[in-house]
């Protein structure tokens, strides 16, 4: 786990908030808090995130995205006695205080869009199929529908030569 100081930005993240400047698209990022259950309603603590991207005249538009609890960043370094015994309860207390979410890069969450926004390029099965989803599941197709609909909003707000350019800039993150 990497001290709150000590993260640095990727090229990628470089890159794309310059491009991003450029083309007078503004994104935010507000925690939510932390959820307990994922998406597809399995168990999963994580971070929660609304991301809002605008870019005028264009409407703007939210997501949701989280983050695993393994991204959490400290914010001083661990005491001995912490990195010695870290399964006991003055640990975890210490863990609980110190230690908080770091907003997702916006190459992360770029990249996402772009990935599950192809969902609205295929129809449901081949969808699944790319994914490793189950055809016959009904939260199969809740993620396809959501992922579908980020899809839409993204061509909404990029031209197929900007969601291409895009797509290069984030195709190795």
């Amino acid at each position: 786990m990497q001290l709150k100081k000590n993260v640095k930005p990727t090229e990628q993240e470089v890159a794309l908030r310059a491009w991003l400047e450029k083309n007078n698209v503004t994104v935010t990022i507000i925690s939510t808090g932390v959820g307990k259950k994922g998406f597809d309603g399995e168990d999963w603590e994580h971070d929660r995130w609304i991301i809002q991207v605008s870019r005028p005249p264009k409407p703007g538009f939210s997501t949701e995205f989280s983050t695993g609890v393994g991204l959490r960043v400290l914010l001083r370094a661990r005491p001995p006695e912490i990195i010695k015994y870290p399964r006991t309860l003055h640990a975890v207390a210490w863990m609980k205080q110190h230690c908080v979410p770091n907003p997702p890069e916006v190459a992360s969450v770029f990249s996402s869009y772009l990935t599950e926004g192809g969902a609205a390029d295929e129809c449901f099965e081949d969808w699944a199929d790319n994914f490793g989803y189950d055809k016959d599941s009904r939260r199969a197709e809740k993620s396809y529908e959501a992922c579908k609909a980020t899809g839409f909003k993204v061509r909404g707000m990029f031209t197929p030569a900007e969601r291409e350019e895009l797509r290069v800039m984030l195709e190795d993150y």
